[in-house]
């Protein structure tokens, strides 16, 4: 069989051919590994909005298919069935120096389709066409789904892992279902609906999906970027516009929120087909942690796609703890690296890495180095204690307060309070706003003692705590911010480990955080931000005092004073 390779143009040219695209639906549907990612719709999707930073590689064997590539055709019937071998999509850089499966990284799984009868003809022929057209470059599959074959890769210099995938199997749903109502998620519920209508919905069109997505993206961002260190949708600025582009695409995307009143509890962006859904972009709430929603979102979801006909939620690898938690079952997916070109590199390739781990075992045995005590080790270290600890080693804190009385409410203009996002503040000072996740992730790190990843891990901490954040950013930058706690009722100095009790009813307003590059004005815009905390705390959350600290050697504690 000779498969055949094309790329850039040529490729896009065969994607319009209608008799392809038949093909490659009638290929999908007999191919028992496929998953949606290797779907016409999202393969073509994605080459579409990624086009100025990848050129379509096509590697197939479609025998009805014209060698001469003509315009597209119209067709006036379908097709009658012909022998599909097999389709390997991918993409190549502009630079012609990075060669990947389209979708990644939106794609969770990457794989090549053909029937199982064919078994692995098609792909040693398409990995052998590759090897000849892109010799050098390497070619990763993650993750490779379980029924994928794999006897093919004895004849190859390749690298396979492992990775454990869990699943929830949702039978009937009736254990979801009583799920829902045990003592304590229904107590969570209960206290979500005093804060207003809670209301599971499901997104149908690009539109609807449109009006929500930046708080799902804000919510998603900034857990991902607290947790991995990682910003997904500000890091690609294309995957937002692909992500509401696959929404055009029929039965491709399934898109859930949970909400109470207005506001987003939890929500979930994943793909199904062939009774299962696949876990994708699930979010929740900070700023209602305390009910969980992110698990109620889940069990809600799980009853809603048996409704649908959905037999498995496919919660991907990963090793999230939420997921081992809520899986039924548990199978495995595969990490694939190939390198193409000759055989000689291949090899040379795979000597040096077996060289470089004999070379480190053999180190590690000679220091009687124990990696498993050292990962232990690591593992026990409350790695976010100690970095509020370092940065606060050599400071001296002066702690100041506030008489409600002594608090003017000048602002005419209130909003009603609300826990969620884009909550802007009075017209005083518009650049202020309050609870606004989208400015935590403008935080530009400018040296080593604080790591965007650190702030971010303390900033989701303390929104889960229940504390409101203040921020002031310009040109893209977060300038100031500041936390307040609703009630508090002590504060304990770091340096003598002294513990000063509050007055009833008090408010706290601690850690103020000023970008390190000196900024015009800065002084007024703190003293803005310290007066907008200071009346938001007495006007609406009727505190009686309010707390503040400022090192002792800060020069805005002349403001404080005031």
């Amino acid at each position: 069989m000779t498969v055949k390779l094309l790329v850039g143009g040529e490729a896009e040219l065969l994607l319009k051919d209608p008799i392809f695209q038949h093909q490659w639906n009638s290929l999908y549907n007999d191919c028992v590994w496929a998953t949606p990612f290797q779907s016409y719709g999202f393969v073509t999707t994605w080459y579409e909005i990624y086009r100025e930073h990848f050129q379509p590689v096509l590697v197939y064997e479609f025998t009805s298919v014209s060698q001469r590539l003509k315009p597209p055709l119209v067709l006036q019937s379908p097709p009658t069935r012909t022998s599909n071998f097999g389709l390997l999509t991918l993409a190549i850089s502009s630079d012609l120096k990075q060669l990947i499966v389209a979708g990644t990284p939106q794609a969770e799984y990457h794989a090549w389709l053909a029937r199982a009868e064919d078994d692995d003809t098609f792909i040693r022929s398409a990995i052998e066409a590759l090897s000849d057209r892109f010799a050098g470059l390497t070619l990763t599959f993650q993750y490779l789904p379980p029924l994928a074959p794999k006897q093919w890769l004895r004849d190859r210099d390749s690298i396979l892992t492992a990775r454990k995938r869990p699943l929830m199997k949702l039978g009937d749903g009736e254990n979801l279902g009583k799920s829902l109502k045990k003592t304590g998620n229904k107590s969570r519920l209960n206290r979500l609906k005093r804060l207003g209508d809670v209301r599971f919905e499901q997104v149908q069109t690009e539109a609807e999906l449109a009006t929500v997505f930046d708080e799902i993206i804000a919510y998603y961002d900034f857990r991902q970027g607290a947790v991995n260190n990682s910003l997904p949708f500000q890091n690609d600025p294309l995957k937002k516009s692909f992500q509401l582009a696959l929404m055009r695409v029929k039965d491709l995307q399934h898109v859930t929120i949970l909400k109470v009143g207005d506001c987003i509890l939890a929500a979930h962006i994943g793909l199904f087909d062939r009774q299962q859904c696949i876990l994708g972009t699930p979010v929740h709430s900070p700023f209602h942690a305390a009910h969980s929603p992110g698990k109620l979102h889940l069990l809600m979801l799980g009853v809603e796609l048996v409704k649908q006909g959905i037999e498995v939620l496919d919660l991907t690898a990963g090793g999230d703890a939420y997921k081992e938690r809520s899986a039924t079952d548990w199978d495995e997916v595969f990490i694939l690296k190939i390198f193409l070109g000759n055989r000689y590199w291949q090899k040379q390739t795979a000597e040096l890495k077996l060289h470089s781990k004999a070379i480190v075992k053999g180190l590690m045995q000679a220091s009687r180095i124990d990696i498993n005590a050292i990962a232990t080790f690591f593992r026990s270290i409350d790695w976010k204690q100690n970095i509020e600890s370092k940065l606060r080693h050599d400071r001296q804190d002066n702690l100041y307060y506030y008489k409600a009385e002594t608090i003017l409410v000048p602002f005419a203009k209130r909003l009603v309070p609300r826990r969620g996002y884009a909550n802007e503040i009075a017209d005083n000072y518009p650049s202020i706003r309050r609870d606004y996740i989208d400015d935590l992730l403008r935080f530009q790190s400018v040296s080593s003692r604080e790591t965007r990843q650190q702030f971010l891990s303390i900033c989701l901490e303390r929104i889960e705590a229940g504390e409101h954040v203040y921020t002031w950013v310009e040109n893209n930058c977060l300038l100031c911010c500041s936390w307040l706690v609703e009630r508090q009722d002590k504060f304990i100095f770091t340096e003598s480990n002294q513990e000063y009790v509050f007055e009833s009813e008090s408010a706290f307003i601690h850690d103020f955080y000023f970008y390190p590059i000196v900024i015009d004005d800065m002084t007024n815009k703190f003293q803005a931000l310290l007066e907008q905390m200071l009346n938001d705390a007495v006007s609406i959350y009727g505190a009686k005092q309010i707390y503040t600290t400022v090192l002792a050697n800060d020069p805005r504690q002349e403001v404080i004073m005031i």
